[in-house]
């Protein structure tokens, strides 16, 4: 852990952080991306969007990180990036082929899914798509990003926009370094870590791992009763599958586009079975399938869950304490689980 002035820069993976740096190297896994839709100009107030992305980055220093091997630690580490520049994070498109009826549209979702990032090397690990003036895209790595970052992020940019916007460049500049305000140039740097060091607000996100039971504990506690244990009577053998493991991301992944009022629609189903939205789409996913496992076996589903409900700051190191007591302040990092098990059967 590299921490000066209670401010922690850098230190050691967790063991559930590795798992999500591994799936990442190993090439099995994509990103996260949410597209928000802006009711003012990003592009007309190029200033501000810079402006405000550089407070972003101060005050949540995991997107100014790429994971490396850290000899000091003899582990693989989140390490501040040495500089980062405009293009490395923000790219521009036009929104002639990418929205359709003025909402981005499912080639524009395969576009964004073809984004992979590349660790162990100075490479941010997140980046932003603006297509036209008012959509823009936040793609994550999931090491730095479970599946609740990219709408965080969103929600604080939209608050720093609003902030930069009253804010006078010299106050600006006082609070958060010097910055290129005017004839923004792609090459301009946004954060250099030498520079930056004392302008950065808060630590890295801690790991979960710490907060939560022994991990070598039995999750089951012994119980051999335990819901993902029991075979389903009727049921005794276990799905097979259908193909030998194949690496094609084009036979791995699916994406679905709900358009507003199927989306709508969905919530409000939710709503009235007092569901959330992750377990409604893992029983319609599992129904959808049941003719390719068929009607002689049983299969398991893992739903994923993000575990941020178990940080608080009274188990936390002493530098974590200050993001972990601010309700307002947002963990960025991953906290997921790998999913809890269900069994189905017809």
């Amino acid at each position: 852990m590299t921490l000066d002035n209670s401010i922690v820069y850098s230190r050691p993976l967790s063991v559930s952080e590795n798992f999500f740096r591994c799936r990442t190297a190993s090439g099995n896994y994509r990103n996260f991306v949410v597209t928000a839709t802006y009711n003012q100009s990003l592009k007309k107030k190029l200033y501000v969007l810079v402006k405000a992305l550089r407070k972003t980055i101060l005050e949540y220093p995991i997107l100014a990180t790429t994971v490396k091997f850290d000899k000091t630690v003899n582990a693989f580490a989140y390490v501040p990036l040495k500089t980062i520049n405009l293009s490395d994070i923000l790219f521009f498109e036009g929104d002639e082929k990418w929205l359709t009826n003025g909402v981005i549209n499912e080639n524009y979702m395969k576009y964004c899914n073809e984004t992979q990032f590349k660790l162990y090397e100075e490479n941010v690990l997140f980046k932003l798509i603006l297509v036209g003036d008012f959509h823009l895209s936040a793609i994550f790595e999931h090491t730095i990003g479970d599946g609740l970052v990219a709408n965080y992020f969103h929600e604080v940019l939209l608050k720093n926009l609003a902030e930069c916007e009253s804010i006078e460049d010299a106050a600006f500049e006082t609070q958060f370094g010097p910055l290129v305000f005017e004839n923004i140039k792609a090459e301009d740097e946004i954060f250099n870590f030498s520079k930056d060091k004392l302008y950065i607000k808060n630590s890295l996100p801690p790991p979960i791992d710490p907060f939560l039971e022994d991990i070598d504990l039995d999750y089951s506690f012994g119980d051999p009763h335990f819901q993902d244990k029991i075979i389903p009577e009727g049921f005794p053998s276990k799905w097979k599958g259908r193909f030998d493991t194949v690496d094609t991301h084009d036979i791995s992944f699916k994406l679905i586009n709900f358009s507003k009022q199927e989306t709508k629609i969905i919530l409000s189903k939710c709503k009235e079975h007092k569901v959330g939205i992750t377990s409604y789409i893992e029983v319609v996913h599992a129904l959808t399938l049941q003719p390719i496992f068929g009607d002689n076996s049983f299969t398991t589903h893992r739903t994923a869950m993000t575990l941020r409900r178990h940080y608080t700051p009274d188990l936390a190191e002493p530098p974590y304490k200050k993001i972990l007591s601010d309700s307002e302040y947002k963990i960025f990092g991953t906290s997921a689980h790998m999913g809890f098990v269900q069994i189905f059967h017809q």
